[in-house]
């Protein structure tokens, strides 16, 4: 990294022989504010990456003439969030969303927006009250049910469908709600936790970061030791330190700590020598993660804009439920600047077939489908066409945690303890609270920051001059 209009240096402390040496594995989020903090505090941190980038789940692309986000795409709560201070010190430039409610588009006409289609499917549902939006909703749906216990949300959907038969339209607003649920949680509704659901996220004023979400990554990793195409195979552990055996190289230090995302530790890509203990084993076991479903996006660029500027949100109602996340939610990257760029979003069984299964034109002809069912037949190809594949990633495999029915945050507190001082764990799926949000992964490297810094240096870390902070 360039130290070339480094703004950390002010704050920086000279990297002492006193303090522990730290491997940081990943590159994402977690590790690169964990590396930061350590960094700055006097530590001698070495960050080893699997792929040729940084960023891990945070992706933005700019092939398409714009930053583009593949991954991580939002900032999820703008009051009080960490990345919005950041912004705001950096001077990195966001915009808040949503501006308008989703408008669903059938053959180049409007056929309704989010809130119009809720109201009616809670007036056709529940004649007697109002089906409620936000924290409310949820309430209602354990009372319907008529269940104490958690339980999948998958029988909640089911409860619906058994009071009454719905017009059609209404039918295809369920299957959309099916796949945007699973879309921004992360995981399929045969496992996403009822008690632990929380409707007031889709309502909560959000934000998009105009230069890309990688800008942060790269903010904090100025001047730090990265070293990519890095996959780490080996961990071994012990009173004495730490040795890191990577596809290429061994490293040696006192302390590593373990940001990769929660599927590869699921798929035991990272063999632990001695093996990770079963309390540890049995939390990674227990939260969840793809499971068949996951959040993919694609970014189409076209020759000209075909589609309306009434919003900057739009949606495709699914006409049948295998096509449920089938590119039903898509949004307009550039419409002050009339550039002829859309992000579509796939998501539920649909997405995680189409990763396994589908060729990269495959997967481009079937979001062109679904624009020409929203907006009419259209007879041009995308100039520049990217699309994300999390499923199959063997750095990811899969999009981030969701609270699966049989989890509780307890296990989320396992996956961050740390191993005799040596071994420390941190990324979105160790926050028990914003699992799921780059917010939650900037908290959880800052945490793994501070228990390494209290151990090894009796004292707290301070914050003067990090972003985030001020």
């Amino acid at each position: 990294m360039s130290e070339k209009g480094d703004k950390w240096t002010i704050h920086r402390r000279s990297p002492s022989a006193d303090l522990p040496s730290v491997i940081v594995v990943g590159a994402g989020m977690a590790g690169a504010v964990c590396a930061r903090i350590l960094h700055d505090s006097g530590f001698r941190v070495t960050v080893l990456e699997a792929r040729n980038r940084p960023g891990g789940r945070i992706w933005t692309d700019r092939q398409a003439g714009l930053p583009c986000d593949l991954g991580a795409t939002w900032i999820h709560g703008v009051k009080n969030n960490p990345l919005t201070r950041w912004c705001d010190s950096r001077g990195f430039h966001y915009v808040v969303w949503p501006k308008r409610d989703p408008l669903f588009y059938e053959r180049g006409g409007v056929v309704g927006s989010f809130h119009g289609l809720f109201m009616k499917l809670a007036r056709e549902l529940f004649p007697s009250g109002v089906l409620a939006l936000g924290t409310k909703l949820r309430i209602q749906c354990r009372h319907f049910i008529g269940l104490d216990g958690d339980v999948p949300l998958a029988d909640w959907f089911v409860t619906l469908r058994g009071r009454k038969p719905l017009p059609e339209i209404l039918q295809r607003f369920l299957y959309w709600c099916e796949g945007i649920i699973e879309a921004i949680e992360g995981g399929t509704l045969a496992r996403i936790s009822l008690a632990e659901w929380n409707p007031m996220e889709y309502h909560q004023k959000s934000a998009v970061l105009l230069e890309g979400m990688d800008v942060f990554i790269r903010d904090a990793l100025t001047g730090i030791d990265v070293h990519y195409n890095q996959t780490v195979k080996t961990i071994g552990y012990g009173n004495n330190g730490v040795s890191v055996v990577t596809a290429s190289d061994r490293w040696n230090a006192d302390v590593v700590v373990v940001t990769v995302p929660l599927g590869v530790l699921k798929a035991g890509s990272i063999v632990f020598d001695p093996p990770l203990p079963n309390w540890k084993v049995r939390a990674i076991e227990r939260i969840g993660y793809a499971d068949d479903c996951v959040l993919n996006k694609v970014v189409l660029r076209f020759p000209r804009r075909f589609w309306m500027k009434n919003g900057d949100r739009m949606g495709w109602l699914p006409d049948r439920e295998e096509h449920r996340g089938r590119f039903s939610f898509w949004i307009d990257h550039d419409p002050a600047r009339d550039a002829p760029v859309l992000g579509g979003y796939a998501s539920s069984f649909w997405a995680a077939r189409a990763d396994r299964e589908l060729s990269d034109d495959e997967i481009v002809r079937a979001a062109c489908e679904s624009l020409k069912e929203m907006f009419g037949p259209f007879d041009f190809v995308p100039d520049v066409a990217v699309i994300s594949r999390w499923l199959t990633d063997p750095y990811s495999r899969g999009s981030y945690s969701y609270c699966d029915y049989r989890s509780s945050k307890e296990d989320r507190v396992l996956l961050a303890r740390p191993l005799l001082d040596r071994v420390y764990f941190a990324g979105e799926a160790c926050h028990t609270r914003d699992y799921g949000t780059v917010h939650g992964a900037l908290e959880s490297g800052e945490s793994a920051a501070m228990m390494i810094h209290k151990r090894f240096c009796g004292c707290e870390v301070s914050f003067s001059g990090i972003p985030w902070r001020d």
